[in-house]
């Protein structure tokens, strides 16, 4: 299915592109801002999200009396059939679009589907600088038994101490690597500090929701942006 809108492939005032990770799908992710980017590299580490696809649907809601259409960023497909739909937007805007958001989301929940408005305060440079790095990881090769090892410690336990991997030996690249391939979680922080715990992908989709991982809840579930 092609997205709803051409997607823009160059501009002179914003940041366009298209984010790879083939270990998880085939086809790359579009954006169209540097905040869009980021938005993109945490869903990608997002263990219930089994496919990201860029402004997939055409919304349409009436504004001051007219029909007017609504492009939303992203979809996500996750690994229990179900979908949500995040739109990312600098908080400076989020005010002047609130009655699409609050009619499209309210469209949207009729057919059982979440929506997300996602701003820098939810995608702060920090966690998606570290979510950057874990993509950038996840692309270099790892010895694979090496990794293997790495993931039966981790199961042993159904945890483990990121300094206690490092004291077994275990080399902070395949650490990294795992976590960017999503063979292991260290929950929506994505710190790969000392004292932080690796655990299991399919330990971590049971009790976080999608909003741990976003950073905001559903519209509509919130007091304000």
């Amino acid at each position: 299915m092609k997205p709803a809108r051409q997607i823009i492939t160059t501009s002179p005032h914003r940041s366009v592109g298209a984010v790879h990770a083939s270990w998880l799908q085939d086809d790359p992710i579009h954006h169209e801002s540097f905040l869009e980017k980021g938005g993109i590299e945490i869903l990608l580490l997002m263990p219930m999200a089994a496919h990201i696809k860029s402004q997939p649907i055409k919304l349409i809601y009436v504004s001051e009396g007219k029909e007017r259409t609504h492009y939303p960023d992203f979809q996500v497909r996750l690994k229990d059939g179900r979908h949500i739909i995040v739109e990312v937007k600098p908080s400076v805007f989020v005010d002047e679009h609130r009655h699409k958001f609050n009619s499209c989301s309210a469209q949207l929940a009729r057919a059982g589907i979440e929506y997300y408005v996602c701003t820098e305060k939810s995608l702060d440079a920090e966690r998606v600088g570290r979510a950057e790095n874990l993509r950038d990881q996840a692309r270099r090769a790892a010895p694979s038994d090496e990794l293997a090892e790495l993931l039966h410690a981790v199961r042993l336990g159904g945890h483990l101490l990121i300094a206690d991997a490092l004291a077994q030996g275990f080399n902070p690249q395949v650490i990294g690597h795992a976590v960017g391939r999503r063979l292991l979680t260290v929950g929506p922080s994505l710190e790969l500090s000392p004292t932080n715990r690796l655990r299991l992908m399919e330990n971590e989709d049971g009790h976080l929701r999608c909003s741990d991982w976003i950073g905001s809840p559903p519209w509509g579930a919130h007091v304000a942006i």
